[in-house]
């Protein structure tokens, strides 16, 4: 079997997880000061899609979160700081052409200290837009260690391709290429008694294949083992932990 090099890897604005991972740790570590985040995760199902119905319930949580905002105890200032972010985030929204295509969108807004992101995701457990001292990134955290990471094969009898899929990309790894013969048709009429000639032609066939699958199946346990392991600090498949400060007001 020789390896092939990849020919793909997706280019798209998800970004990878390497980045995704490196945002999540920068957001984890905002400290607004004196300020407010203001935190919203939307869903973008086609239900939520069809007729501008997400950016309907999204103006009604906004309205909800101005009423509640005496309550934070801020000053004047502080209050319009707020309202401009909230602004801010129904303007990125409104427009339809500047949604992501997935099924998601995390948006975290601080104008007073240059803070605007927005992640899209594969999925938000529930629409709801929150008031705090921090970026609010738990269900960001989460979100790769509830997708997890996915290994596909697409072959035929002559190669291999290897996808790893995860929350935020898809790239394609080295593949394989099969050490097969070149395909053509049987004759019987070429040599040998009459049967033993497809019998063998039939045996190098079924060979061939059973020698790709185990080639196959030791790839991808190889591309299993090459995973570095989680490092301390930095979200791993099994448990992920993130400072997450809760002093604020949400609108679900």
């Amino acid at each position: 079997m020789a390896t092939i090099a990849s020919r793909f890897s997706s280019n798209r604005a998800r970004g990878d997880g390497a980045t995704e991972r490196a945002r999540l740790q920068r957001l984890a570590a905002v400290d607004a000061g004196r300020h407010r985040v203001v935190t919203c995760y939307q869903k973008l199902e086609p239900r939520d899609r069809s007729r501008g119905k997400y950016f309907i319930k999204l103006k009604n949580r906004v309205k909800e979160v101005v009423q509640a905002l005496p309550r934070l105890g801020l000053d004047h200032g502080a209050q319009n700081e707020v309202i401009g972010d909230l602004e801010r985030i129904q303007v990125l929204l409104r427009d339809p052409d500047n949604l992501p295509s997935t099924q998601g969108i995390a948006l975290f807004a601080c104008e007073a200290i240059g803070l605007f992101e927005a992640v899209p995701l594969p999925f938000v457990y529930r629409s709801r837009l929150a008031v705090d001292a921090a970026p609010l990134v738990r269900e960001l955290a989460s979100v790769e260690d509830e997708f997890g990471r996915i290994l596909t094969v697409v072959f035929d009898r002559t190669a291999a391709r290897f996808f790893e899929v995860t929350a935020y990309d898809s790239v394609e790894l080295p593949g394989l290429r099969a050490d097969s013969t070149r395909g053509k048709r049987f004759r019987g009429d070429e040599d040998g008694p009459p049967g033993w000639g497809e019998h063998t032609y039939n045996n190098r066939i079924r060979t061939e294949k059973q020698r790709h699958f185990e080639a196959i199946a030791r790839e991808l346990f190889a591309i299993d083992r090459r995973r570095p392991p989680p490092q301390p600090g930095r979200a791993s498949s099994s448990r992920t932990t993130v400072p997450v400060r809760n002093e604020g007001i949400a609108g679900g």
